[in-house]
């Protein structure tokens, strides 16, 4: 007999665990396969929330409040039936993180309240993973009530609850300043991130550590554990650099605590550091801009003892591309304008220097056929700029139209404007006169007639003139040899 109990309770026990198993691979599969519906009203309904009371998610896809790294997040999924519970039925849970990939699958069974539970923990946010673990993450709980998936989901947000996300060091006027001279005043400005959905109490610990690591400045805020509201708060804690402080650049830390390290507070959040010069005597900083922004580089921006005369050198022209650049206009030195370049800016104080630049294009004006007139306008010209143009006339061509960058203006209009928002160029086509050539073959032909009308008188003038001297030879030959004879005979002359 005792043997038969044994078997029946060994079978009893295999079969809980086949219903079991074969249930939550019903409801797992469910997640991905089956048509999921949130039913309200009459009939089943299941309600995912949290532990996180009051914003704990409570509803029909809700969001509850957030949780931070290595936090445990309990998930309660309350299953009824026509508003009563229903006890030992089975839940699947279906976690996922920011990247919506499923982190966890598991099934639970309902107790007594028709709640089924589950728990895990927050992972911590290792090197490279952050983004796996900052951000909204998804819980979905699923069961199946008379042939009918009910599904319920939540939110909620997962990263450093409360964290100091900025420092900024002021000075006594509540202005950025970067240098703080021993026993100056510096003003710490502080941001706090509550990335929760209520009030959270903090205690936030400031320390700055010179260049040699030496503490200078320990200070709490505290005020009883200030409650930062969500969102971004900002705070201002002052204090004064220490005579003993070491020259040079000093590290701030600011961290967020749940209380103080002394009651057994623990950090938020990892802390955050900014960084601040401790300088020797008193100095002031100059800082070199250019309008537009960063279009050049001016040398002279830094720290300057008090008194010193800085001469700022704007470069005149600053090509950026064919046909654009950029020509300096003036300096403005804390917004007043200045005439000049280079300037000398005296460090009675802190000052901001800004070299001011028009944006020009280059404006190309060609004829065609080339070379055959000037045409004024070519030239750089501020952006914006409306330039007029005219064709001239030119002798043996008639004007035909303007091109801008090969697209044709109207024919025969001698006068345009072009609109200087980039670099163009702009071309006047002339064609030759055709009665020119008339003329010009007219006046080739006049001067080849005339050339050989003077030739031929030429050679004609030649002729007459060897003839003649032809005629006083022969002449002058019979002469003499006539009286030659006469002479021979015993002629006298």
């Amino acid at each position: 007999m005792p043997f038969n109990i044994g078997l029946m309770t060994m079978t009893m026990r295999r079969r809980q665990r086949r219903a079991f198993a074969l249930t939550m691979l019903f409801i797992i599969f469910s997640l991905f396969f089956a048509n999921l519906r949130a039913y309200g009203g009459e009939g089943g309904k299941i309600d995912l929330y949290t532990n996180k009371v009051p914003f704990d998610g409570r509803g029909i896809n809700q969001r509850s409040d957030a949780f931070q790294p290595q936090e445990l997040v309990v998930l309660y999924a309350r299953v009824t039936y026509n508003d009563a519970p229903i006890i030992n039925w089975f839940v699947a849970f279906q976690i996922l993180n920011p990247l919506n990939k499923t982190v966890a699958i598991c099934a639970n069974s309902t107790d007594e309240d028709g709640i089924a539970t589950f728990s895990f923990r927050v992972p911590w946010p290792s090197e490279g993973v952050e983004h796996e673990v900052f951000g909204d993450w998804m819980v979905v709980a699923t069961t199946s009530i008379a042939d009918k998936v009910f599904m319920d989901t939540l939110t909620f947000r997962v990263g450093w609850i409360i964290q100091v996300i900025n420092i900024e060091t002021l000075n006594v006027q509540l202005t950025p300043q970067i240098g703080f001279l021993r026993d100056e005043t510096v003003v710490l400005n502080l941001t706090i991130r509550n990335i929760a959905l209520t009030n959270k109490f903090a205690a936030i610990v400031v320390d700055v550590f010179d260049i040699a690591k030496y503490l200078i400045i320990h200070e709490i805020y505290e005020n009883k554990l200030v409650a930062f509201q969500p969102g971004d708060t900002a705070i201002q804690i002052i204090s004064k650099i220490p005579e003993s402080a070491t020259i040079g650049n000093a590290t701030i830390i600011a961290t967020a605590y749940t209380d103080l390290p002394e009651r057994g507070g623990v950090t938020y959040s990892p802390p955050c550091l900014s960084y601040f010069t401790v300088l020797t005597r008193k100095q002031y900083y100059l800082a070199v801009k250019t309008d537009p922004p960063g279009i050049v580089s001016i040398p002279g921006e830094g720290w300057y003892d008090e008194g010193t005369a800085v001469s700022l050198t704007a470069p005149d022209i600053v090509m950026v591309s064919t046909g654009v650049r950029y020509k300096f206009s003036h300096w403005d030195v804390d917004g007043i304008s200045w005439t000049g370049n280079p300037i000398n800016v005296v460090m009675n104080k802190n000052h901001t220097a800004t070299a001011h630049y028009i944006l020009q294009y280059y404006l190309s004006v060609r004829t065609s056929p080339t070379g055959i007139a000037v045409i004024p306008g070519e030239g750089w010209y501020d952006a914006g700029v409306n330039v007029s143009l005219s064709a001239p006339p030119v002798r043996g061509y008639d004007f035909d139209y303007w091109d801008v960058d090969g697209v044709s203006k109207p024919a025969g209009v001698y006068r345009i404007v072009v609109y200087m928002d980039g670099p163009h160029t702009a071309t006047a086509h002339y064609r030759v006169r055709e009665a020119e050539w008339l003329y010009l073959v007219l006046l080739a032909i006049l001067i080849l007639l005339i050339i050989l009308l003077c030739v031929l008188a030429y050679r004609r003038i030649k002729r007459r003139r060897r003839a003649g001297e032809e005629a006083f030879y022969r002449g002058w030959t019979a002469w003499y040899y006539y009286g030659y004879n006469l002479r021979e005979k015993g002629r006298k002359f």
